[in-house]
C-alpha cells in the first residue's frame, strides 16, 4: 500500500475515533445528572448520537440554505 492510502486511511479512522470520542464523552459528561434525576443511566445514546446527529445536521443544511433573500 502507497503512503498516501495509509494516510488516507488513518484520517479516516481518526475521524471515526474522534466522532465516538465526542459521543462517549457528552454522555459520560451527562450521566450524572440524568442518573440523579431520572433514576437511570442508558447507553443507547452512543448508538444514537452516531445516527440521529448526521441526519439532523443534514436537515439543518437543507433547511437553512433554502431560505430566499
Amino acid at each position: 500500500m502507497t503512503d498516501a492510502g495509509v494516510s488516507r486511511g488513518y484520517a479516516v479512522a481518526e475521524l471515526i475515533a474522534g466522532y465516538i470520542a465526542v459521543s462517549f464523552w457528552a454522555l459520560i459528561g451527562t450521566a450524572p445528572l440524568t442518573a440523579f434525576h431520572f433514576n437511570q443511566f442508558s447507553l443507547v445514546g452512543l448508538v444514537a448520537n452516531a445516527v440521529v446527529v448526521p441526519i439532523m445536521g443534514f436537515g439543518a443544511v437543507i433547511t437553512g440554505s433554502s431560505r430566499r433573500r
